[in-house]
């Protein structure tokens, strides 16, 4: 029944509008590649960055290993309110997350509220570390579609190889509060995921993680090869089949037919729009949310943009460390 449930309201959220917008967006993807001939147009999966700024100095991770060159801050409540309205009627899918840690952001639950209420499906990934029973409750309130919690150990030492500052049995005890006030509430949303980054320190507990995590009332367990910028052997794997790397490079270049880069923007936390989630340090934005969200995602620098994703024999700067080509996500 549950799985009804979910299905029709999934199905709610749809307009007639959104189903076309999708149709028009994939069609333009496959027409772009057979013509080469560039457009824009309204993607319908945005990423918002609630926040630059994060409590754990994960040493894989730009803000982690201090390298983030733009302003460290929270996004300003106007902001997220302005592009959501005016991405919604045409958009699908709504990330509260790109950076930092969205639970910092002292109007997280306002803010995760409003994509929900606009019938868009919402998720929000999280380091889980402030989630207490309190903010489980509100988490389940705002209506947000899938939680991902980052659980990297089954015990801290594994845990905190990788999420340095974090406590692991408050991330474990994090699932079980969210379950239970789901269950309280008697709401069929959020899915609740486990994300594990398998590496050198983790790979030998997979098994034990995924039975853990399901007994505390996660829905899914998902394993996901590991993003490395520095230090590579010190991460990698054993498991092959856990690996974007050989040494360091990737194992499979994207090719020229990112259809990412075509449905979705990123919007920082100060509100530059971003073309995806590789573009780190925010070097190639096509503009200000204040200046118009609609016009900048259809203007000719996103334009120019895509035309270096689709058309240039020459892979693009922020392509060079993107898993588009290979599956990142293993059973």
């Amino acid at each position: 029944m549950g799985f009804y449930l979910k299905y029709f309201s999934l199905i709610k959220l749809l307009t007639l509008q959104r189903i076309i917008h999708f149709i028009r967006l994939h069609l333009l993807h496959v027409t772009i590649r057979l013509t080469r001939k560039v457009r824009s147009i309204v993607p319908y999966n945005l990423s918002i960055e609630l926040s630059s700024i994060c409590n754990l100095k994960c040493p894989q991770c730009p803000v982690g290993l201090g390298q983030i060159n733009r302003s460290q801050k929270f996004m300003e409540p106007s902001t997220a309110h302005t592009v959501v309205d005016q991405f919604a009627p045409r958009g699908m899918v709504l990330n509260l997350y790109f950076q930092g840690e969205s639970l910092l952001h002292p109007n997280f639950f306002e803010i995760a509220s409003i994509g929900p209420k606009k019938k868009l499906y919402t998720i929000l990934s999280t380091n889980a570390t402030l989630i207490n029973a309190e903010n489980a409750k509100k988490l389940i309130e705002t209506g947000i579609h899938r939680i991902i919690i980052s659980a990297d150990g089954i015990d801290q030492e594994a845990y905190e190889k990788y999420r340095i500052g974090g406590v692991a049995e408050n991330v474990w005890k994090s699932i079980e509060l969210l379950a239970t006030a789901k269950k309280e509430q008697r709401k069929i949303w959020p899915e609740i995921i486990v994300q594990t980054l398998v590496n050198k320190h983790n790979e030998n507990t997979l098994d034990e993680i995924k039975k853990h995590a399901l007994r505390l009332g996660a829905n899914k367990v998902n394993f996901k090869t590991m993003q490395i910028y520095q230090n590579h052997e010190a991460w990698l794997p054993s498991n092959k089949k856990f690996r974007r790397y050989e040494s360091e490079n990737l194992i499979k270049e994207p090719k020229n037919k990112c259809l990412r880069a075509l449905s979705g923007v990123v919007v920082s936390s100060d509100g530059e729009i971003l073309p995806c989630c590789h573009d780190k340090q925010a070097e190639n934005s096509f503009g200000k949310v204040a200046d118009g969200f609609v016009s900048n995602v259809q203007g000719e620098k996103r334009k120019e943009f895509l035309k270096t994703i689709y058309l240039s024999e020459q892979m693009h700067p922020i392509c060079k460390n993107c898993p588009e080509a290979m599956k990142v996500y293993k059973k």
